[in-house]
Parts: structure tokens; sequence; C-alpha cells
């Protein structure tokens, strides 16, 4: 039995498992009131990659990584919304923010565009003597708090490259 349901599993996608499941849970909690179902995700969930240092050409770091940066700071100089000067020059690309009960959906979406330029990483660390930061931006809401966790891809990652990590929590009800 267990084998036949095996192989039928193979045949659909994880999406439909998904829908199934999220049908049965909801079948489940209309009969028992202790269930609380959520049919909309409102907590944001952006994933942040930083290269930070003092001074840095951060277009050649752009060349040579192959990727936009979605942000850039230059030491000294007063961007966007800040009203003082940058204290250091930055180099940064994020998710966009999406809906998300599980970090590692935004993780590994910047994961994917790094996770092959270790060594490149690793040559403008000590070129430009910056240091690297992955940064998850939630904003929980209504208490929907994400799973919140490192991979062990993502742990070997920021273990590579020498990162720190960090999470910034916002809480709105």
């Amino acid at each position: 039995m267990a084998r036949n349901g095996a192989d039928r599993s193979q045949k659909y996608s994880s999406n439909w498992a998904t829908i199934v499941l999220d049908e049965t849970i909801k079948k489940l909690a209309g009969e028992n009131p202790n269930i609380n179902v959520i049919d909309k995700v409102n907590t944001l969930v952006r994933a942040e990659f930083f290269i930070c240092g003092d001074v840095f050409d951060t277009n050649e770091v752009t060349r040579l990584i192959g990727v936009e940066p979605d942000e850039v700071n230059i030491k000294g100089t007063i961007t966007g919304t800040r009203k003082r000067p940058s204290a250091e020059t930055s180099w940064g690309i994020f998710t966009n923010k999406e809906n998300s009960l599980d970090v590692n959906v935004q993780t590994e979406k910047l994961l994917k565009l790094l996770i092959n330029k270790i060594d490149l990483l690793l040559m403008i660390k000590e070129r430009y003597n910056v240091s690297f930061i992955l940064s998850l931006v939630i904003e929980v809401s209504n208490r929907e708090l994400p799973a919140i966790y490192w991979s062990p891809e993502t742990n070997r990652f920021l273990g590579r490259v020498g990162a720190e990590s960090s999470i910034d929590l916002y809480y709105y009800s």
C-alpha cells in the first residue's frame, strides 16, 4: 500500500500535493475550532546581501559579480531618503518583499545568484577589505511569524565567504 502511494505521489507535482494538503487542513480546521488556518499570508520577507567596506569600486564589483545591485551607497554621500552621509561604501542586492511563512524561499533566490561566485567574492573581500552580510527583513503581520532558519547550503555559503548574518523583525498588528 505504501509503495503504491509513493509511486502515485511521484506522478504529481509538489503544487498538487500542497493543494491537497491545504484542502485537508482546511477540512480538519472546519471540524475543530481550536485550529486556525491562514488563507492569505500577510507577513512580508525580503532577503538582502551586502558588501560593505570603507571605500571600494562598486562598478568593479558589479562587473566582477555580473549582477546589477539594487542599492549602492558611497561613503560620504547622501542618497535616497538619508539625511546624513553614508558612513561606509556598500553594494547590495535584494529579493522583492514577498508574502512568506518560510524565509528560506527568499534566501535561496539570493544564493542562486551568488553560490557559484564564491571565489570572486573572496577575491573582492581580499582586494577591497570588505565584509559580507546576509540579512532578512521580516514584517510580521497578524502574529504570522515565518519559519526562520538557515539551510545547510546557506550555512556553508556564509562560512565559506565569512559573512555575517542578521535578522530584522518588525511587528505589525
